[in-house]
């Protein structure tokens, strides 16, 4: 099993190949270009596309920061009339799984389409296709096999001042073990950091920041190894995200 990154600015596409053989790939793509604002809303499609390999049911999970996006509907495309799971009431996931009985496709088509509304329209806005192997991304063929090929998170960078903020920070390392840190010229800058995770949930606030030579030094002993988004936050009020993995 192999694995391929690939990335592409606007959105910056995050391409992921599971396997030599699976030739059934889910694009997504919105219908918007950045600077984003507070109330805008806009389009999240994702697309099923097959070079003819026969599939008949997908199953997706997508993350996004419940602080920047809302959900405001999500409409079934064209591929699945069996729709088993859908929900979007839990604030930064949205789950979906459909088939169709006694149909299989081998072309291409929509999986859903989502409206989003932005929330805060200064921080870069990250829409992920989860491809964990448990309730991940995943095309089923007619004998249930999984036929995925490569998925993509889409990536919204946005030009405010909060990116300017961003700019000045840098993260490392990433994946991190037990220690992150952040380097900027002023630390002094900083307030406090958020560790939340990719579904919105606040996991540690650091308000009692520990600097040295330019850097801020987060212990992460006791932090349980997954992604988690990272915010600074500047007493003035900037915030910067960062999406950081942790793995002990």
């Amino acid at each position: 099993m192999k694995t391929l990154t690939k990335s592409i600015f606007l959105g910056a596409f995050l391409m992921l190949c599971f396997s030599l053989k699976a030739q059934v790939d889910m694009v997504a793509a919105v219908n918007v270009t950045p600077p984003l604002s507070i109330g805008q809303t806009f389009d999240y499609t994702l697309e099923a596309q097959s070079d003819g390999t026969p599939y008949t049911a997908a199953q997706v999970k997508i993350t996004y920061d419940p602080t920047l996006l809302q959900v405001n509907s999500l409409t079934n495309g064209d591929l699945f009339a069996n729709t088993i799971i859908t929900n979007t009431g839990t604030p930064g996931v949205i789950q979906y799984v459909a088939g169709s009985a006694g149909i299989t496709h081998t072309g291409n088509g929509t999986i859903f389409t989502v409206e989003f509304e932005v929330l805060n329209g200064d921080e870069s806005i990250t829409i992920v296709n989860d491809t964990n192997l448990v309730d991940g991304a995943y095309i089923s063929d007619p004998d249930g096999i999984n036929v995925l090929g490569t998925t993509n998170d889409v990536v919204l960078e946005t030009l405010s001042l909060n990116a300017k903020w961003k700019a000045q920070l840098k993260v490392f390392p990433n994946p991190a073990d037990k220690d992150l840190f952040i380097q900027l010229s002023e630390p002094s800058k900083v307030s406090h950091i958020n560790l939340y995770s990719l579904e919105g949930k606040l996991v540690k606030t650091f308000d009692q920041l520990d600097v040295e030579d330019n850097q801020i030094h987060l212990k992460l002993q006791n932090i349980p190894s997954t992604f988690y988004l990272v915010k600074v936050i500047s007493h003035s009020d900037e915030q910067a995200t960062f999406k950081i993995s942790v793995s002990h």
